[in-house]
Formats: structure tokens, sequence, C-alpha cells
């Protein structure tokens, strides 16, 4: 049994490939029960790495997955309070789009509308490229929010193969169809997850109706997502983490946890203040650039390698070194943190095979619209290297 300080020094121990560039600092309470907070506490291999770095990182997912799960089912969803026809404007549906759901809802004499029992979803089977989706999606949303969704995943993942890069097949998408509780008419809310978007290793994605705003939060932090105007980039920065984890676990799973050495904020901080919250999230939202081809600031490659990012199985055109991304907003997704397998086991219910692989069914591209007439790529005439502050 090792003494207090001998479990301080373990668990802030980080790989020497790591080391250089990031710090870990043992929390003064720590969740005993997740599996990465134990393996920081066991030996390494000689060379310092994290042993079993892989099946750490699904188990840490798993442990996350189950806590989001639960939460989301026992606090997300719709409830009306008052008496009265329901009747919402266009610019309240933007903010909320999951007031479609609650109007659409099979049980009309209910005021209450909440997420399916999650043993009984749609999977719905999907190739885009050389990468099959598994979408698993509420029994009871409307073919219309479920399509707009769809379209949303479809056009992240045919971007990140465009730019070159190999994805894990299949991946699995999860699409609850309440992230947060909405009190009606008063539009009071309460959030029963803290993301839009989350991936949990070592394929999945659970991505938030939020997404389907045509505008973004007002308290959002700065991310390239908003800084380009489209919400398809938030699920980009995810698919990010995925490759992270696939190419370079030992990396990835090293670095729970972690903030930067201070000489090298100001690096991160540059491709967007997202980017400079922690190792993590300055990989996704650099591996997000390289897909949407933006500029890349100077210093970052040489980061975003030492950090174990990943890169394109084929050639693309190289990124503009010297230069940040136009800033449209100083506004961001709000914290994202890791992810169990629970709906990764569910039986499937309902008809997916207009989905299915082989099916003729297309996807328009979102509403052109969407985040304030979001654009399909980022402007380059900024010059400098970007905003400080904040996966």
């Amino acid at each position: 049994m090792p003494t207090p300080e001998q479990a301080r020094a373990r668990f802030e121990t980080i790989s020497p490939e790591l080391a250089p560039y990031a710090t870990r600092t043992m929390p003064r309470r720590r969740d005993t029960e997740h599996p990465i907070n134990q393996a920081y506490l066991r030996d390494r291999h000689r060379d310092g790495s994290l042993k079993h770095a892989r099946e750490v990182g699904v188990e840490q997912s798993d442990a996350v997955f189950f806590e989001q799960m639960e939460r989301i089912q026992r606090r997300g969803g719709i409830s009306h309070e008052g008496n009265g026809e329901l009747s919402y404007t266009s610019q309240v549906r933007a903010e909320f789009p999951e007031i479609q759901s609650f109007l659409e809802r099979p049980d009309q004499s209910s005021s209450r509308d909440s997420n399916s029992n999650p043993q009984s979803v749609v999977k719905l089977l999907m190739d885009t490229g050389a990468t099959r989706l598994e979408i698993y999606s509420d029994r009871t949303e409307s073919d219309d929010m479920r399509d707009k969704r769809v379209a949303q995943i479809v056009e992240a993942v045919s971007r990140v193969e465009r730019a070159g890069f190999t994805m894990p097949s299949p991946m699995h998408f999860y699409l609850p169809k309440y992230t947060r509780s909405i009190k009606l008419p008063s539009l009071r809310t309460e959030n029963a997850w803290s993301s839009f978007a989350e991936f949990y290793a070592p394929n999945r994605i659970m991505l938030s109706p939020e997404l389907l705003r045509t505008v973004p939060p007002a308290n959002a932090p700065r991310s390239i997502a908003v800084n380009i105007n489209d919400p398809s980039a938030a699920i980009v920065h995810e698919i990010g983490h995925c490759l992270h984890f696939t190419q370079s676990p030992k990396s990835y799973s090293d670095l729970f946890h972690t903030r930067f050495r201070q000489q090298y904020e100001h690096i991160a901080g540059a491709i967007s203040a997202y980017g400079a919250r922690n190792p993590h999230e300055f990989v996704a939202e650099t591996f997000t650039a390289i897909t949407y081809n933006a500029a890349i600031p100077r210093g970052q490659p040489d980061l975003y390698r030492a950090l174990g990012g990943p890169v394109p199985a084929r050639q693309t055109p190289a990124p503009t070194v010297g230069r940040t991304l136009a800033h449209t907003s100083d506004r961001s997704f709000p914290d994202q943190r890791s992810d169990r397998a629970a709906m990764a086991r569910m039986p499937p219910t309902g008809d997916s095979s207009r989905y299915s692989s082989g099916s003729s069914r297309s996807y328009a591209q979102p509403d052109p619209s969407s985040w304030d007439r979001r654009r399909a790529d980022v402007e380059r005439g900024s010059r400098g290297h970007g905003h400080r502050g904040r996966r």
C-alpha cells in the first residue's frame, strides 16, 4: 500500500514523451472508482508509458457514459405547467429545437414528455464512404427531427473522410431525444448534461438535439465550431477525440486531468480559447481546423504531433501555417468531458430499413441558415495568433 506521498507521485507521473508539454496535479478529492484514476496509481512500463492504456481508456469511457445516460434519462424532458394552447415563435423554436419533439409527442394527453426507455431504441444503419454508421435514436422522435440530426452526422463524417482520415468502422452515434429539462411556457431550463456532443472510447459519440439550434448559446465560450458557424464542426471535434484515441491510445489515456505547462498555453490558445483548456481539447480543436482546411498558427503542428494528434491516412493539401481561423464570434460550446456501453448493447426496435446499407435515401445538408448563416469553409483573411482563452 503506497504512502500518500507515493500515491501523489504516481498519480502526477506522465509519460516522458508528454511531460515536457503537460502536467497533472492530484486533486484533493479523487473519484477512486474511475478506472483512469486507478491506472495512474499503478506501476508503468519501463519507458514510462501507461500500462493497458487502450483498455483503461475504454473502461473510463464506459463509466462516464453510463453516468451521463442515467442523468439524461432521469432529468431530461419537457413539461407544460400551464393551460391553453402552446404557440412559439420561430425565434423560440430556434433556441429550443426540442419543442418540436414535445409538440409531436405520441401521447398528446400528457403534459410531460421524456426520453423513451433506453432498452428500446431505433437502430439506423448507414454507410458513409468507408465508414459504417450505427445510429441509436429515440423511437418516439419524429422522422423530421431524426433526419435533421442524421444529416449533421453524415456531413461531419463525410468531411473527415474527404480530409484523408480513416475512421473506425463502425462508428456508434447516440441521439437522446432530450438532454435537458425545459418547463413550458416559462422556458425555464435545467441542464441534465453539460455538453452538446461527447466522445466515449472506443467509437461512441453522443449528441444533443441542441445541435439543431440555429443560433449558438449566449453563454458558450469560444471554439472553432462557433467561429465558423457550423454545428457539424462540433461532431468533427468529437471525431477528433475518437481518432486521437484510435491512433495514440497511450497519449490519449495519459492526458486526463492534465493542463498545459505555462510555456505552451499561448501556443494552444492560438487555435481557439477552447483549445487552451487542456491537451485533449487542443488536439480535437486542431484536428477540426485541419479537417476544415483552416490556417494553423505557427508552433501548433509540432505540439499537435507531440501530443499524439491524429494524422490522415492519405496525402491531403497541407494547411496554411501562421494565421488563425477568422474570428466571427466570441462564443463556443459548453464543457464536454469523456464518457458505458449500455446503449451499445440495446436491442434495436422499429423500422430502420430506409436507412440501412444500400438504401437509396439521401440526406440534404443542414439548412444554410443554421447557426446564423453557417459557412462551408472558414475565411482566411485574419492575421495574428488568434484569441486567448478555451474541449
